[in-house]
């Protein structure tokens, strides 16, 4: 294959030559450090300098990796990951597609995949090939759910959607198309438009002739952004939504004015300073809060939580998997994956995780679920 390719399986082969069978819990990290989905990806590699360097009375190591935002990237590096010996857990990728395209290596490697994609079609329907697949991010049955009630409450009957071409935007119009009459809401239409587009002013255009009461817009990163600042110089002054994959630390700074109003599903991480001390997720939240500004001097991105996450629950599941075999083996890995599947209910910082064997998608949103951007940050408020 490519020359880099070459030299990575050669890298990462010694990697696993150099240790004993069984001396270390390796655990492979893919994510989007650079490319379109950037954004989400840089905080989450930065996430796994907070994870735990020993699980269970057993060293951890991580090998982390960059797919550049590309799903062909991804699979040749994972690929190669998987023939390295002793690889027992996956975090990531990034993306969507990118996750979708791993399932069937997973599979048959039979290593878990913890990935913050954002779409339920990484895990639903949960056939055998995605039952080694775990879903950090919330489903968008529930997020749509909420987002939903909380447009039917504000007056929007009339909705467009304007959302990425891949199986992120896809899977969002689904759930969107489903559950809008139900909740009193007509989608007018859909629109879409590709990550690594420059301009979507054809869409804008077709979105303000339909004139919705509201628009949404399912895309994540950066590209996220795109619509929303052309909507704004374009003249609509209806209210905006944007899905969880645009919930960035820095979109207020990017987006400028043109964020003003904006609705989300809360995300635990942007309000961290309005969670009451007895809330469920408090301490964990604070606890990642604290430990990303300690080591990187800024605020946490909310990305890198679905990491900490991650590392949240390999430290409840490994030490169960360890009584069934030692890292490194088909045993150890086995246990491992059914040990997160029947694992008790976990508080994490993105959400409390309830995975069963039915049940591989993520955690429910906050309890006071929506929030809104007011004069540069993020508020909380009542649905």
């Amino acid at each position: 294959m490519y020359r880099w390719l070459g030299l990575l399986l050669g890298a990462i082969l010694l990697w696993g030559a150099a240790q004993p069978a069984g001396a270390v819990l390796r655990i492979g990290v893919i994510v989007s450090a650079t490319g379109a989905a950037s954004a989400l990806g840089l905080p989450q590699r930065n996430a796994v300098a907070l994870l735990p360097r020993r699980i269970g009375g057993e060293p951890v190591e991580y090998v982390v990796l960059d797919d550049n935002s590309d799903p062909v990237r991804t699979v040749a590096l994972v690929r190669a990951l998987l023939r390295a010996p002793g690889v027992d857990a996956l975090i990531g990728p990034t993306t969507t597609p990118a996750s979708l395209a791993l399932l069937d290596f997973v599979a048959d490697a039979q290593v878990p995949m913890l990935t913050p994609a954002g779409s339920s079609l990484v895990v639903q329907p949960l056939e055998a090939r995605k039952r080694w697949a775990f879903k950090l991010t919330p489903s968008e049955a529930s997020l749509s759910t909420v987002l939903l009630r909380h447009m039917a409450r504000h007056g929007v009957r009339r909705l467009a959607l304007i959302g990425f071409t891949d199986t992120y935007g896809e899977s969002w119009r689904s759930y969107i198309e489903g559950a809008a009459p139900k909740a009193g809401v007509h989608l007018l239409l859909t629109e879409r438009y590709g990550r690594m587009d420059q301009t979507v002013m054809g869409q804008v255009l077709n979105t303000m002739a339909a004139k919705p009461d509201g628009v949404l817009i399912a895309a994540s990163g950066l590209p996220a952004l795109l619509p929303q600042v052309s909507l704004r110089d374009k003249g609509y002054r209806g209210p905006i939504y944007q899905t969880m994959g645009a919930s960035l630390g820095a979109f207020p700074l990017l987006a400028g004015k043109v964020a003003e109003g904006t609705w989300m599903v809360a995300n635990p991480v942007l309000v961290a300073d309005q969670l009451p001390p007895n809330h469920p997720l408090a301490t964990q939240v604070a606890a990642y809060a604290q430990a990303y500004r300690a080591r990187y001097r800024v605020a946490p991105e909310p990305f890198g939580g679905y990491v900490f996450d991650a590392g949240l629950l390999l430290q409840a599941a490994v030490p169960q998997a360890l009584t069934h075999g030692h890292p490194g083996t088909p045993a150890f890995r086995q246990a491992l994956r059914n040990a997160l599947e029947h694992g008790a209910p976990l508080a994490g910082c993105q959400g409390i995780y309830r995975f069963t064997r039915d049940n591989h998608n993520g955690p429910e949103p906050l309890p006071r679920a929506m929030m809104q951007l007011r004069q540069g940050h993020w508020v909380l408020t009542p649905d």
